[in-house]
């Protein structure tokens, strides 16, 4: 899976070589849920901590009713955007693996096998004085 960051840098490389190897992702969408996702994971800090600083002023005193009703709805608030966080968090990282890792610059671009470049060969091909049968198909074991 791709860094978060990486793909905020270079939204369109990673469209395009994306596209490259066949996948059809929309980087767009992610970029988008992970801006809801990282402004929701703000707002239920900001939350945390106004919860936080209540309580550390409830220490010493007796609470206020509007003290009390402050922390119900500060609680309330907080469950509201951590479900949605959940939501979205779900959805961005379902849409993030959808994107496939990088193929490296000097990687042919090829449909097909027959588009494939040879970069090495090792040893020596074996020579037939038949013509080898290619069916595409394994041989089937017989476990018994």
């Amino acid at each position: 899976m791709l860094d978060i960051r990486f793909i905020r840098d270079n939204p369109q490389t990673v469209q395009d070589k994306s596209a490259q190897k066949g996948y059809s992702v929309d980087v767009s969408h992610v970029l988008r849920l992970d801006d809801q996702r990282r402004e929701l994971q703000t707002k239920a800090e900001e939350i945390r901590r106004q919860r936080n600083e209540l309580a550390d002023g409830l220490k010493k005193t007796k609470p206020t009713p509007q003290q009390i009703e402050r922390g119900k709805a500060l609680k309330t608030e907080l469950a509201e955007v951590e479900d949605r966080l959940r939501v979205v968090d779900e959805e961005f990282f379902a849409a993030l693996k959808k994107i496939p890792n990088m193929p490296l610059d000097d990687v042919p671009v090829g449909a097909s096998e027959e588009e494939n470049v040879v970069a090495k060969t090792w040893g020596e091909l074996p020579q037939f004085d038949f013509a080898p049968k290619t069916t595409g198909k394994l041989p089937r074991l017989a476990i018994g």
